[in-house]
Order: C-alpha cells, then structure tokens, then sequence
C-alpha cells in the first residue's frame, strides 16, 4: 500500500531545496523512518509543526519509487515547555541523538520509543530533576541496547560489590570496578548511594525511586557514548 500511518517521534530534521525538510522518525514498528515533509518551511503549511524535534504525532506517509513523503500529520504533544529552557532543550536533545544513533530501518524499536516518549514527558511535565530523568534514560537506554552496565558484581574480579562500596564505572569492562581493580585509570566516580540509585531505578523505575542529589549523569553519558562511538550534545546550563 503507497499510504502508511506511524505514530512517531520526530528525532532530527534538515533543510531540503527551497520549502522542504526532510525529517527523521523514530517509530515503534518500522525504527527509524526518514520522510520529505514538502513545503513544511512556509509559515502557513499544515506540516510545519510537523518538523520540529521532540515533536510526537501521528504521520500518514506516500512511499513512492523514492523517499517517503509526508501526506498528513496529527499532533499529539510537541512538549512545548522544552524549547523555552536551553537546558531542558539540551537534555531532550540527548535522548533524541541517543535514538537517532541507535534505531536502523525497518527493524522494530517498541521498547526505545516507549522509553523516549516517557522521558520527554518526564523532562517536559516531571518534578524530577532533569538530571534524573537522563540518567534513567541513559541506564535503560544502555540495557534495551545490549549494553547495560553490571552493578552487582566488580565487572573485572567479579567480587560481590557491598552496598558501602567506593566503585568506578568502566566502559571497557562493561560496568562497576572496585578499588583493587581500578589501578591507575582515571575512570568517573560511582558512590554507594549512586550505585544503590542504579540499581533501583534498574528495577523499579526513576518514578518509584527516591531521588538523589547528584544522579552519575556524566559517567552515564560517557559510558553511552563510548559504546555507541558517537558524541552526545552536551547539558547546556540556562
């Protein structure tokens, strides 16, 4: 059939010839879907909502002999309140990249879609700090895509790590290191009660979680970035 419908999350958009924008989907049943939202850049066009990143609808697309292109759109949340704060917008645009790097076309992506919806709705509408809620992203992120970092167990000596612990958490050996592992690699600091967090949210979610003060964002980022090969936008300060 030339005419599908998806509901998806726009994750990225580019100029295309003088009106167009070509826009990339993240989809539950297709992954990610790349469509030429035509005449989306004039003011009055119905596809200009359309366009914008973070935005969740439903799109109807044509798929020709060439790309798809996008015949209608039905708005469901565009999470306004995350373009008017540089940080919250800079936070969105982590998880955005993180599904953009991640999806592939045509493979199903039901657990990523429902783990960003939820997360943009957490930053955009959530009392939780901004810094948990990436933070639980990133952990979940990294266990729907095979990599999820091991928190029980020293990752090198396999030692039962206790809950007082001093950790380090290691991209090269996929999770937790304790001290007698650590050497002299400087690796980023996990404290029990970051560690105790992790495990938590693991479990039963950042929503069932107490929070804490200083959630292990950056060591998230950098464990993430380092087993996807890609840079991560940064957390801009507003």
């Amino acid at each position: 059939m030339p005419y599908e419908m998806f509901e998806g999350i726009v994750l990225r958009r580019n100029n295309y010839r003088d009106n167009d924008r070509i826009i990339t989907l993240l989809t539950p049943d297709k992954g990610r879907v790349d469509a030429n939202a035509r005449g989306s850049r004039k003011l009055k066009s119905p596809l200009l909502a359309a366009t914008e990143p973070a935005t969740y609808g439903e799109f109807v697309l044509y798929k020709g002999k060439g790309n798809a292109v996008v015949h209608s759109f039905t708005l469901k949340d565009n999470f306004f309140n995350l373009r008017k704060d540089i940080n919250l917008l800079s936070h969105a645009s982590i998880v955005l990249s993180s599904c953009l790097y991640a999806a592939s076309p045509e493979q199903e992506a039901t657990k990523l879609f429902i783990l960003s919806l939820r997360t943009l709705s957490r930053l955009c509408y959530s009392s939780l700090s901004q810094d948990l809620v990436t933070s639980a992203f990133l952990l979940h992120f990294s266990s729907i895509e095979g990599f999820k970092p091991r928190l029980m167990h020293c990752s090198i000596c396999q030692k039962t790590l206790l809950p007082d612990e001093r950790t380090w958490l290691d991209h090269t050996s996929g999770g937790l290191v304790c001290i007698n592992c650590l050497d002299k690699r400087k690796l980023p600091f996990i404290s029990p009660v970051q560690a105790a967090w992790l495990r938590q949210v693991l479990k039963d979610g950042v929503d069932k979680s107490p929070p804490i003060d200083l959630p292990p964002l950056k060591a998230l980022k950098n464990f993430v970035e380092h087993y996807l090969d890609k840079t991560l936008p940064d957390i801009m300060d507003a």
